[in-house]
């Protein structure tokens, strides 16, 4: 076999990912080497895999950022160039090649590289409601970058970052009943991450300690969206991606996925209020605390 040499390693975390895994690898098969993380599948997706790579490491999972880390500490890369991408996404041939030409340029003082991606729902490319204005980091320095979060990760760096020109895509083939399903454990984590930041008071000595907070690595209007009494949540959401964001450009498309985020954000705002339940039954001693001043909410990066 011919020694690549893109100055480009791939790393992948992977749970039964068997739909979506061979056309993700396929994409990035021109890298160096290609680094799988996965999370104990029980369907073809290792076997898939190994058609690829033998460079694959096995992890319980316990959130995402703690996955990632771990991979970032534990795994021999052998270049000082990552790209992280997911099993639903794809690289385009045409961010392949600019991403081996920054490698190649390897500019000085840059630790990260935003990207836009192609959000592809119900077989639609969904253009508006705000999904192809996000940017996600998928291209950095992995000595120098870190995540945060327990899902929906937040890079933390302290070099300059930069925006790649072109797009990845991502679809996934898992069907719509899949993606409810990986929803309301998302839920979970967000609304953890809420009491997290918003009700310190509520939390574990072990939890206090987990917990790295820098906010400058959310956007402020997350921040702020955070702190809206939770009822008025989640139809907010839905009337910025439908209406202000434009989401009934995407026709039934958009307007399924913005009543779907909707309902998300309504778990999560449920899941907030059973947790400062549950926990403020448990310390009698913790005094209520006004939802309007001291509100709860998902937590959103820059892939939200």
């Amino acid at each position: 076999m011919t020694e690549k040499t893109t100055g480009i390693d791939v790393f992948v975390m992977v749970l039964n990912e068997e739909a979506n895994i061979r056309l993700c690898l396929e994409s990035v098969k021109w890298a160096d080497r290609i680094f799988i993380l996965d999370s104990r599948s029980t369907d073809r997706t290792l076997d898939i895999a190994r058609e690829y790579t033998d460079s694959i490491y096995t992890r319980d999972f316990d959130n995402f950022s703690a996955q990632i880390n771990w991979g970032l500490d534990n795994m021999p890369f052998g270049n000082d160039l990552l790209l992280f991408v997911d099993a639903d996404e794809l690289v385009t041939p045409e961010l392949a090649e600019e991403v081996r030409a920054v490698a190649a340029a390897n500019p000085p003082g840059v630790d990260a590289w935003w990207v836009k991606r192609r959000f592809i729902f119900l077989g639609r490319w969904l253009k508006y409601g705000g999904q192809y204005k996000t940017r996600v980091i998928r291209l950095f320095r992995h000595a120098n970058v870190r995540f945060q979060r327990l899902v929906n990760q937040v890079p933390v760096y302290k070099g300059a970052d930069a925006l790649l020109e072109h797009d990845m895509i991502h679809e996934d083939r898992k069907g719509f009943s899949a993606l409810v399903a990986r929803h309301n454990s998302y839920s979970t984590y967000e609304a953890m991450e809420t009491v997290k930041r918003r009700y310190p008071e509520l939390l574990t000595d072990r939890e206090r300690e987990e917990t790295l907070r820098d906010d400058q690595a959310v956007k402020k209007k997350k921040r702020l969206f955070e702190r809206l009494p939770l009822v008025v949540r989640p139809p907010l959401r839905f009337v910025y991606m439908y209406v202000f964001a434009l989401g009934f450009l995407d026709g039934a498309a958009g307007f399924i996925y913005s009543f779907f985020k909707m309902c998300y954000e309504f778990f999560i705002c449920v899941k907030i209020y059973e947790i400062k339940v549950e926990r403020r039954a448990r310390r009698p001693d913790t005094p209520p605390r006004a939802e309007g001043a001291g509100g709860s909410s998902v937590l959103s990066d820059k892939e939200t």
